[in-house]
């Protein structure tokens, strides 16, 4: 306890900092213009949450406040309009006890058109005795936990059409005795449903742990979305938090004069809201205004996934946004119930195949790799800076190997790399630029890699965008075809001596069963067809599919091109995974969503990966497909040699230019 207490009460051992834990919210906005800033704030009309919003709106920026009390929330807003009667404070009605509450405020959020920069989940209960809510849920843990990652999601369209932006949640250094873990993770735990040996304490601790652990989830789903979460403790602050029992409100009375005040306990909330630079420390944890290290529990993996897990379910019996099907068109409801049938259908032949394989589709990466020494191969993975590919890049550098993360955007992978490299400082880890979109950025970016490099092991061609809108890169060709499947055929063949001189080396394709949905034929792959020029008819979800088709035909024909060279290809489905690439497309987000309890996180997506480059008993196969971590039947239209080969041969007349140079 008396670590605890070391750790939560304010210290003078900060003062080289610019901020401590005597700042105030007012200190760190001092001087700044918010202007351009919408901030949405949870409980803001009393304690943390009120100076929170004073200390945003008074620099300009326009804060929405939800809140449950209408009355105490407008009299408090009243006060600050009064102080400085330029603020933008709109104060919103939304009770975190009744989703269904939540929900009718996204909805009047959302119908407002505004942007949204910084979600500030701040509201909390402290020491509530057991209640059950209307949604069946015990209080503290939907109010303080549950009813704010639904709100983030009503809202993440608008967080990311609005990026960069921010989503902070507001824990508590009491998350370092919450009682949570791998073993007694349940939703009857976390939500107990009797009275019988509920701890109110105990219950916020753990509802503060989720937080913690929730912000690493987030921070890994909105990684390419330029939103950025961060998790923090605002000190031990003398509010009404404690008003439900008098032993929690003497304490604090007690104590008042040497914890913060509510303007000090806001102070990082607002310099996670509002300093420059944090967008790259995505899902760190702050106290006193500074980055802090948090309990063992909050960065377990596996406690992260178990909990997001229960969460899905609970959220998912919620028939939210539905009506939004009701109004699409039929070609959306079409693939939707596509990816419903194929996903459901995977998951029974999981299910059946899961007890009798090595691996199966819960395996992640560490364990196909226990007790592999890489050390010596060098790899490259595209898209590493995110999803699977960044659990690629992971595994592959903990067990030895060099690996180049080939990304489009340097900070946002030099972010995430250096969080590997603090993970494991031994890592060998190299950020390179290589925009897929662009073809002389793909031939740059080999270029340097063969100028520092003689050997290549592993190739493996993972990043690819979904859903995007109908764009014409910079050579011409449209850019979901061109990122997924054209200039990974290109780099390939830029990098074929050294991957031949590095036998046995092999050469791993992600696709996706979306490819059995592609309508790509010999009669009309053409071109036109596969790239087509603005103007012409284009579907996205069809573009992605098509591309997905030509990675599976590409391995066959790689297999067949380089038998007896040492050098073998496979074809990967990841699986329905929980990564941001479904973010350019709602009804795919709410496929993924729907389907959670079944979908993988992004280090099970990466599994097949793995074991596709780097499993000894596959270095005699070549040119099948793989779906967790065992070959599987892909579509009928992959076996189609006339089709194989005509999609080279255009593959070949569209980069001739480039390969004669």
């Amino acid at each position: 306890m008396f670590q605890l207490l070391k750790r939560i009460i304010p210290s003078r051992i900060a003062m080289s900092r610019k901020f401590n834990s005597s700042s105030t919210a007012s200190m760190v906005v001092e001087g700044k213009d918010l202007s351009n800033m919408v901030a949405l704030v949870t409980g803001g009309n009393c304690g943390i949450g009120y100076e929170t919003v004073k200390a945003l709106a008074f620099q300009g920026a326009k804060v929405y406040v939800a809140c449950r009390d209408l009355d105490r929330a407008n009299t408090a807003m009243d006060v600050l309009k009064q102080e400085k009667p330029s603020v933008q404070i709109t104060v919103m009605k939304c009770d975190l006890s009744s989703l269904n509450s939540v929900q009718q405020f996204a909805k009047e959020f959302i119908d407002k058109k505004e942007k949204l920069n910084t979600l500030i989940c701040n509201a909390a209960v402290f020491g509530h005795p057991h209640k059950i809510t209307e949604d069946g849920f015990e209080t503290t843990f939907q109010v303080n936990y549950l009813s704010h990652v639904y709100l983030i999601h009503l809202l993440q369209d608008t967080l990311i059409a609005s990026a960069p932006s921010r989503i902070i949640l507001v824990s508590s250094e009491l998350h370092q005795k919450s009682s949570i873990t791998r073993d007694n993770i349940s939703a009857e735990y976390l939500s107990p449903s009797s009275s019988k040996r509920f701890s109110p304490l105990g219950a916020y601790n753990d509802s503060k742990l989720c937080m913690n652990l929730v912000t690493r989830r987030l921070a890994d789903m909105y990684r390419d979305s330029n939103v950025s979460v961060h998790c923090l403790h605002p000190g031990l602050v003398y509010t009404n938090i404690q008003r439900y029992w008098w032993a929690y409100r003497l304490t604090f009375f007690l104590s008042k004069y040497f914890i913060k005040t509510a303007e000090q306990g806001a102070a990082t909330s607002v310099y996670c809201a509002t300093t420059e630079g944090l967008e790259n420390k995505s899902g760190a944890y702050y106290n006193n205004c500074s980055e802090f290290k948090q309990s063992p529990k909050a960065d377990d993996e596996e406690l992260v996934d178990a909990l997001w897990k229960i969460t899905q379910e609970m959220l998912s019996k919620r028939n939210f946004r539905s009506s939004l099907i009701m109004f699409a068109p039929s070609s959306i409801t079409f693939y939707i119930l596509l990816m419903i049938k194929q996903q459901f259908l995977n998951h029974q032949k999981r299910r059946e195949l899961k007890m009798s394989r090595k691996y199966n589709s819960s395996t992640k990466p560490s364990t196909i790799l226990a007790g592999k020494d890489l050390t010596g191969k060098v790899a490259i993975v595209t898209g590493g800076n995110g999803g699977c590919g960044y659990e690629t890049v992971k595994a592959l550098a903990f067990h030895g190997a060099k690996v180049y993360a080939a990304c489009r955007n340097l900070d946002r992978a030099n972010a995430a790399i250096d969080k590997l490299k603090r993970e494991k400082p031994s890592a060998q880890i190299v950020v390179a630029k290589c925009d897929l979109s662009s073809l002389n950025s793909v031939q740059q970016f080999v270029k340097e890699f063969l100028q520092k490099e003689e050997k290549l092991h592993y190739m493996i061609c993972n990043a690819a965008i979904f859903a995007g809108s109908h764009e014409i890169t910079e050579d011409g060709f449209e850019s979901t075809f061109q990122v997924n499947y054209l200039s990974h055929a290109y780099m390939i063949q830029l990098l074929e001596d050294v991957i031949i001189a590095s036998a046995p080396s092999r050469i791993v394709l992600l696709s996706s069963e979306i490819h059995r949905i592609s309508f790509l034929t010999k009669k009309n792959i053409s071109r036109e067809y596969l790239s087509p020029p603005l103007g012409k008819r284009f579907v996205s979800t069809l573009a992605y599919n098509d591309s997905k088709l030509c990675m599976n035909l590409l391995t066959r024909y790689l297999a067949r091109k380089y038998k007896d060279t040492g050098v073998t290809t496979y074809c990967v489905h990841p699986g329905m995974v929980s990564t941001n690439i479904l973010n350019n497309w709602w009804p795919a987000r709410l496929t993924l969503f729907l389907l959670t309890p079944v979908a993988k996180s992004p280090a099970q997506g990466a599994a097949t990966t793995i074991y596709c480059a780097i499993d000894e008993e596959l270095a005699s196969k070549s040119g099948d497909y793989y779906n967790d971590c065992a070959v599987y039947e892909p579509g009928s239209n992959t076996k189609d040699d006339e089709l194989v080969d005509a999609l080279w041969k255009l593959t070949q007349e569209l980069l001739s230019p480039r390969l004669q140079k």
